[in-house]
């Protein structure tokens, strides 16, 4: 997927500002997590940087849920 169209698929989905689906959408619209493969353990690293909260590596999956069903990321 162009990053155009998951720009555009990103910007209808809404969430609870500051929330960790929030802040994944933003690290997604920055270019942190998109364009390059990343295991579950490096981005609990940046969502705990960006979001000051503890992220366990197992609940990563859940919190990318609804952005692997929008089609915006792939998991592996």
């Amino acid at each position: 997927m162009k990053f155009s169209e998951a720009k555009r698929l990103l910007e209808k989905m809404k969430f609870k500002k500051g929330s960790v689906y929030d802040t994944i959408k933003k690290l997604i619209l920055e270019g942190e997590i998109l364009g390059s493969p990343i295991y579950s353990d490096e981005l609990a690293i940046k969502l705990k940087d960006a979001t000051l909260k503890k992220i366990k590596t197992i609940t990563v999956a859940t919190y990318m849920k609804p952005f692997v069903n929008a089609g915006v990321v792939r998991t592996i």
